[in-house]
C-alpha cells in the first residue's frame, strides 16, 4: 500500500458542520466513531511500518520496528475486542428492550388495550 494518506486524526480541528435541526450524536455513538478512528490509525501505522521492515537496514532498526509492530498489533487486537463487545452489547440491549416492549403490549392486549391507543 503505497501513497496512502493517513486516516483522519481525531484531534484535527475541522470547520463545524451545519447541524441545524439535527440532534447531536449520542455519546456512545461518538465513542464508537472515536474507537473506529483509533483502529484505522493503528492499521495504517502497522501497514506503514511493515513496509519499512521489508527494506534493508541495520539490525537494531529492524528490531525496533518489529517491537513497535508487536505493540501496535496487541493494541489493535484489544481495540477490536472492545469494538466487538460494544457492538454485541448494544444488539443484546436492543433485543432485550424489544422483548420487554412485546411483553408489555401482550399484557395490555390481554387487559383490553390495543397498541394504537
Amino acid at each position: 500500500m503505497t501513497n496512502q494518506t493517513p486516516p483522519s486524526n481525531p484531534k484535527t480541528h475541522y470547520p463545524k458542520r451545519k447541524t441545524a435541526g439535527r440532534p447531536a450524536p449520542a455519546p456512545a455513538t461518538q465513542d464508537r466513531r472515536d474507537l473506529q478512528v483509533e483502529i484505522d490509525n493503528l492499521r495504517y501505522a502497522i501497514d506503514c511500518n511493515s513496509q519499512r521492515i521489508d527494506e534493508d537496514g541495520p539490525l537494531s532498526e529492524q528490531l525496533r520496528l518489529l517491537d513497535g509492530l508487536s505493540s501496535a498489533s496487541m493494541r489493535l487486537a484489544s481495540l477490536l475486542k472492545i469494538q466487538k463487545t460494544l457492538t454485541q452489547g448494544s444488539d443484546d440491549y436492543l433485543a432485550g428492550l424489544n422483548r420487554m416492549l412485546e411483553e408489555a403490549y401482550e399484557k395490555l392486549h390481554r387487559e383490553g388495550v390495543s397498541r394504537d391507543e
